[in-house]
């Protein structure tokens, strides 16, 4: 083959790669508006930033269980609490060392539905547990040495709203708080112990927080907090100039 013969065959070939491409783009132009949509929301994939005050359901807010000799998450006063190794288990708990009342906090005002689960060894004072708590109110369970009574919290006046006789003494108990919508449940040792529901006073959201009134007041292990609020629905295409997804 000359050289003229070649250059044709290339002119040929490149003239048939431009059609092809030409044809390509009319296609994906007149491709119906909605598989377009689907193809972009499939694609979208939300960064950490966007998306981080959803909760997904069964999604793990909070989980300590000491044995790393460090406390993260927490907001407390170093000098009241300590990590030391309780005698009875054997594990790395979590007590104080204040002769008053130590307090410490976790979470987001942006909780909402969760599972509070903790082990709890009341020492030398009563204990409370303390969820959906935001500025000062919220529900709290006080861990008596008879019984345990779940109460609340508003604007430094709290109530009483329900108690549960049990034989808690200074041993170790297993704790679970469901707080979902406005029904409260408490289960102790794997048993229900109480149930509360809500008339009108609701404290939807809030954190968690640990309390005694004494040195080695009480002491806490394994605190789990899992998300039990409804899953984000999918990722939607909106209309707009922009367009965008955002959860249903």
């Amino acid at each position: 083959m000359n050289k003229v013969n070649q250059r044709q065959d290339s002119t040929g070939t490149g003239n048939k790669s431009k059609v092809f491409f030409l044809i390509c783009c009319v296609a994906l132009l007149f491709q119906p508006v909605a598989a377009r949509k689907a193809i972009a929301a499939d694609s979208y994939s939300p960064d950490s930033s966007s998306g981080s005050h959803l909760q997904t359901s069964g999604t793990s807010l909070l989980s300590e269980d000491f044995e790393g000799g460090q406390v993260q998450g927490w907001n407390y006063n170093p000098s009241e609490w300590q990590i030391m190794t309780d005698g009875t288990s054997g594990s790395h708990v979590w007590s104080t060392t204040l002769t008053g009342a130590a307090y410490a906090s976790a979470g987001s005002a942006a909780w909402h539905d969760y599972r509070l689960a903790l082990e709890v060894r009341r020492q030398n004072s009563d204990a409370n547990v303390y969820f959906r708590r935001t500025a000062g109110s919220g529900y709290a369970l006080r861990l008596e040495s008879g019984r345990i009574v779940l109460w609340s919290e508003s604007g430094g006046s709290s109530q009483d709203l329900d108690d549960a006789s049990l034989s808690l003494g200074t041993s170790w108990h297993d704790y679970v708080i469901d707080a979902v919508g406005s029904q409260i449940t408490v289960t102790v040792d794997g048993a229900v112990a109480l149930t509360y529901t809500s008339s009108g006073q609701d404290f939807a959201v809030g954190g968690v927080a640990l309390e005694t009134y004494a040195n080695d007041g009480a002491r806490f292990d394994n605190v789990q907090v899992t998300n039990l609020g409804k899953e984000p629905g999918p990722w939607v295409q909106t209309s707009g100039p922009q367009g965008g997804v955002i959860h249903t």
